[in-house]
């Protein structure tokens, strides 16, 4: 029989070409006027459609180092972004699709603040379900001084308003001024407080703890607290 032996490659020729894609473009931060259609029924509170627009951040979600840890801001950014539903056991019936077709249809949730309030609070989820036992969650989540819910809030309009003045207006910024720990494990534990208070012309931190209290020094040891609920008060503009 005949062999037939291919000629080896050169190195050049083995060199395959590395393509490389672009990295996606990021929208520049503006906010969408939502169409009432994508409302429908939607009950809006305050809101008037006939007078009204309701509009959403885009590209104001900030971007968070991939490698850190957990974070309050990480935690926002999940709790709000788009989840796709269109599972069996999720499926969202479209009234005008299901006429058409009969079928259930691919939709898009995102959740949002809506007239974020004065005081807001964040409760960790601290407790776990494993089976049939509850157990604690001990992690370290960081949590910052002063946090901004623009990117994770709705804004209100009128109709033909400049939408780029949504960018510098109705800012909803927060300042940190407590925080409640707990210590102790599902069977029995203790609480503390941290609460920032404004004495004598500037802001000091207090650890209290029942009766007994102290004044905290160091504002790294108050952010290193493993913080179940965490107390943020509005900035007045």
């Amino acid at each position: 029989p005949q062999t037939i032996t291919k000629p080896e490659e050169s190195n050049e020729n083995k060199v395959e070409e590395q393509k490389t894609e672009a990295p996606a473009e990021q929208p520049k931060p503006h906010y969408r006027a939502i169409p009432l259609e994508e409302l429908g029924d939607t009950q809006v509170p305050l809101f008037d459609k006939d007078d009204e627009i309701l509009c959403e951040p885009v590209g104001l979600t900030p971007k968070l180092d991939e490698s850190g840890g957990l974070s309050l801001l990480r935690c926002l950014n999940e709790f709000t972004a788009e989840e796709e539903i269109n599972t069996k056991v999720n499926s969202y019936a479209c009234e005008r699709c299901h006429k058409e077709n009969g079928n259930s249809s691919t939709a898009i949730r995102r959740c949002y603040f809506y007239d974020p309030p004065e005081i807001l609070s964040f409760v960790l989820k601290r407790f776990e379900k494993r089976g049939y036992s509850v157990t604690k969650l001990s992690d370290y989540v960081q949590f910052p001084l002063e946090i901004n819910l623009d990117p994770y809030t709705l804004k209100k309009a009128k109709q033909g308003d400049d939408l780029e003045e949504l960018l510098d207006s109705n800012h909803h910024v927060y300042n940190l001024f407590g925080i409640v720990v707990h210590s102790g494990s599902l069977g029995g534990g203790h609480y503390i407080a941290y609460t920032r208070h404004y004495v004598d012309g500037k802001n000091r931190w207090f650890r209290f703890s029942d009766t007994d209290y102290r004044e905290e020094k160091s504002i790294e040891t108050v952010l290193q607290a493993q913080a179940y609920i965490l107390f943020y008060e509005k900035v007045r503009q």
